[in-house]
């Protein structure tokens, strides 16, 4: 192995055909010492021979196959270091438990959280005994620790998924093959935002909420936090403990 390849850095990206994901991506591909993998429900041909994309539904559970086309994608022993950014998340049904879809409920379980403690169990697994450093960033929400009206799926499944963090960095404290961190990234500007103020009052009590920050310019833009992330992404101190809002970082 050459040493200026050991030298780059592999990112794969779940969720970054908009907002947030497309974002980091963006960054991400900017430096030479980067390559990307990105994985969304549609694939785009990628614009740089630094970029793999894969088409893959995380609306229903990975299968075995698919977990094999991921991972012979990644080739660890050629990294310095391998990041998974596990950002992908619905938040249908917006609606109180009673009058939601259960075929919606469902896909909230597989894409905000079933699938990521899938992957990551595999991504342990694969990895193990391997020199290349290894991340893991979850991002999730202030919702986790904040129920709201309507969001039931949405804030159960990133609490689930906050909590799926903080046993797994209590057990790396031990084990120690790979650093794992959930980052709340604040209230962006994003398509996910526009579905909940589209929202009927009756769904959504909070609706004038979001309403309110969107009329007062009060959201973040996702090249903003995404910035944030990049730099938490390559700092070790911020992976001290398992659970940080991006709002830290000034």
């Amino acid at each position: 192995m050459k040493q200026a390849e050991r030298k780059k850095n592999l990112f794969i990206i779940f969720g970054a055909s908009r907002g947030l994901g497309m974002a980091l991506a963006e960054i991400i591909k900017k430096s030479s010492a980067n390559e990307l993998l990105i994985i969304n429900r549609r694939a785009i041909r990628p614009q740089s021979k630094k970029v793999k994309e894969l088409a893959i539904d995380l609306s229903t559970p990975l299968t075995s196959q698919q977990l094999s086309i991921i991972f012979r994608t990644i080739a660890p022993d050629k990294y310095r270091c391998v990041f998974i950014v596990n950002n992908a998340s619905v938040v249908e049904p917006i609606k109180p438990l009673g009058k939601c879809d259960p075929k919606k409920i469902v896909q909230a379980c597989n894409i905000n959280f079933i699938n990521y403690a899938i992957i990551i169990d595999k991504f342990i697994k694969y990895n193990a005994g391997r020199t290349t450093r290894k991340k893991i960033l979850n991002i999730t929400s202030g919702t986790a620790t904040s129920p709201h009206f309507g969001l039931s799926m949405y804030c159960s499944t990133k609490a689930a998924l906050e909590m799926l963090t903080k046993c797994i960095f209590m057990e790396q404290q031990k084990l120690r093959h790979v650093k794992i961190l959930a980052i709340r990234p604040g209230v962006m500007d994003t398509r996910m935002q526009q579905f909940m103020r589209a929202s009927r009052q009756s769904d959504f009590a909070q609706v004038n909420v979001y309403k309110t920050l969107y009329k007062k310019k009060m959201l973040l833009p996702p090249r903003h936090v995404a910035q944030k992330i990049y730099r938490i992404l390559n700092n070790d101190n911020y992976w001290r403990k398992a659970v940080r809002d991006v709002r830290e970082m000034k």
